[in-house]
């Protein structure tokens, strides 16, 4: 039996897979993520568990990315695995977009000086242009959030966040 550090690792790990845009491997990742079949799939974990170690396992991958600085290839990473997993995968984007979307808009922001971050997530956000009203609802809860904890440093970030999603893929 795995541990939930096993899982994580192992779904990081099946997700790193989509940045290649391998079909065949794709399906089997899929098919082992998502199989109804016991033996098949992530053990005993229920879909929304599933769904819950995907967005840790890409939280992850994202946080890993920033200590690249030379490399674009590396720098692209996170958008490619998720454009090319959702592309796979669309029925996902409704169950986990809200949960990734503050992350991976405040990675892009960070490096939005590389012209190659921004063509990537430009494809991404047309990718999934009919989520954008619920990309911009979970910015505003989060800047609520920071907003009822008296977070200013946050506020401002997430103001800064809105503007910037707004600018660059509206």
């Amino acid at each position: 039996m795995l541990s939930e550090n096993d899982k994580l690792i192992l779904v990081q790990g099946c997700l790193i897979l989509y940045e290649k845009r391998e079909h065949s491997l794709q399906r089997r990742t899929d098919s082992w993520l998502f199989s109804e079949d016991q033996e098949e799939g992530l053990e005993q974990d229920t879909p929304q568990k599933v769904i819950d170690y995907i967005i840790k396992a890409y939280i992850q991958i994202i946080n890993n990315c920033y200590c690249y600085n030379e490399q674009e290839d590396d720098l692209l990473s996170p958008i490619k695995i998720l454009k090319n997993f959702y592309l796979s995968n669309e029925s996902v984007v409704v169950d986990t977009i809200d949960r990734v979307c503050c992350d991976l808009l405040r990675y892009i922001k960070f490096n939005q000086s590389n012209s190659g971050i921004i063509k990537a997530s430009e494809r991404l956000f047309e990718s999934v242009a009919s989520h954008f009203g619920k990309i911009m609802t979970s910015l505003c809860n989060q800047y609520i959030f920071e907003l009822k904890n008296s977070n200013d440093s946050e506020c401002l970030e997430m103001i800064g966040l809105i503007e910037f999603t707004f600018r660059e893929f509206k």
